[in-house]
């Protein structure tokens, strides 16, 4: 790992780089996992069976591809289908049938699922992780879009999609205004991937950081960095002694950097993303990891998320005590559950089209995700017109790495420090 020195002038932040090897989408699903995290309301009473024809639900969702590969999100869209069929009378009265395709990371690939969805008859689309969505292909089709994580910019911009979370655009602000209203933060170091979807998150980050007048170093590396590596990045974005220290790394780079803080004997207040939260980080980090504050996690396993993980058994043809609920799994599930719940009224009269269940989830007013979960109001901030839910939840590790809501697990919208 070399860490370079570019030297950008501290009018909010300065920019230094380690290169290595980025292997995960860095920032790019940061947000997601906060839908995840439900209130303890309970789901909507089950409604009568389905009885129309089916509607067909295409899934575009990236697998397979360096950096992206997320078959959860699938998994939880088409268990989130089972339970719409067992439950929520569909959507509308008709059955769901979800008919997935996967994107392979490249413009060509996302393409070909458009064409494919559209020469299949579906009705809708749901979009898991996929920075190339062919929109203009569906569009042209008439076929309307539900999506998850907006990816690109231009995603919020959409006319003819909405995404049931911000992505980044809900995460990062949320992040500056723990730092500046729950931590009084003036200043603070920031960890980065140095990759194209890592730097997309850095963006909105740093602009949010200058939205709040926070003062930032920010250094990158890449995922696959060494202990020393990580310490190395560490040292360097807390040189001259921030008042918090913020990773945006996920995987690997979660456990190096807790660690490395740990290691260089920081007691500063740290915040990472929701995907540093996972089972996996807390077992290998333990008590380094105490006293972290992860954005987008609940901190723990509500009774919504068991009725999601009998679901998600099914489609993953295991026990239910063996079904695996982490990763982005929860917002798959979450996402076209939330769009089945708000089809309902649907059911009493008029025509169940995919357009018409597209109407009753973008128009929706006063409503929250599935569960009683974040509310939701596609359009409330007109520069971003096609996302709906900008607050979420964080979590806080307690001794032993035991993850815990963060503040009695209030919401946290960063509407405020938007760019």
């Amino acid at each position: 790992m070399e860490i370079g020195g570019s030297g950008m002038a501290r009018h909010s932040g300065r920019t230094s780089s380690g290169r290595g090897r980025a292997r995960s989408v860095g920032a790019l699903a940061v947000a997601t996992v906060c839908l995840a995290s439900v209130v303890a309301a309970g789901p909507s009473a089950a409604a009568p069976k389905p009885t129309g024809p089916p509607l067909r639900i295409g899934i575009i969702n990236s697998e397979g591809a360096p950096g992206l590969d997320f078959p959860e999100l699938t998994e939880g869209f088409e268990a989130a289908g089972l339970y719409a069929n067992d439950k929520l009378g569909g959507f509308g009265g008709r059955t769901v049938e979800t008919v997935p395709c996967v994107a392979g990371g490249t413009p060509e690939s996302s393409q070909q699922c458009a064409q494919q969805l559209v020469d299949d008859g579906v009705d809708l689309v749901m979009v898991g992780i996929d920075v190339f969505t062919d929109f203009t292909t569906l569009e042209a089709a008439g076929i309307p879009v539900v999506g998850t994580i907006p990816v690109l910019p231009g995603d919020y911009q959409q006319q003819h999609a909405v995404f049931t979370t911000g992505g980044n655009l809900s995460i990062m602000p949320a992040i500056v205004r723990i730092a500046k209203e729950d931590l009084g933060a003036k200043s603070v170091g920031l960890v980065s991937t140095d990759n194209a979807a890592g730097n997309v998150g850095l963006k909105l980050m740093t602009d949010s950081l200058d939205k709040a007048g926070i003062e930032y170093t920010v250094v990158k590396g890449g995922d696959d960095e060494t202990d020393a590596g990580y310490q190395g990045l560490v040292r360097t974005a807390t040189a001259d002694g921030p008042d918090a220290l913020i990773s945006l790394y996920t995987g690997a780079g979660c456990t190096g950097t807790i660690r490395a803080r740990a290691s260089l004997g920081l007691d500063i207040p740290a915040i990472a993303i929701a995907t540093c939260g996972t089972e996996e980080v807390l077992d290998a980090t333990g008590d380094d990891a105490a006293g972290w504050i992860f954005g987008g996690a609940s901190g723990e396993e509500t009774g919504l998320v068991r009725v999601a993980k009998k679901y998600l058994a099914k489609v993953q043809g295991v026990s239910r005590k063996k079904a695996d609920a982490g990763g982005l799994a929860l917002v798959g599930f979450v996402a076209l559950a939330s769009v089945a719940e708000a089809s309902q009224d649907l059911a009493a009269g008029g025509e169940v089209t995919g357009t018409s269940v597209f109407d009753a989830f973008a128009t929706a007013k006063g409503r929250r995700l599935w569960g009683g979960g974040q509310p939701y109001e596609c359009g409330q901030v007109a520069e971003y017109p096609a996302v709906c839910a900008f607050a979420i939840p964080f979590a806080v590790v307690g001794p032993g790495g035991k993850l815990k809501p963060y503040e009695g697990g209030k919401l946290v919208d960063g509407i405020p420090y938007l760019p």
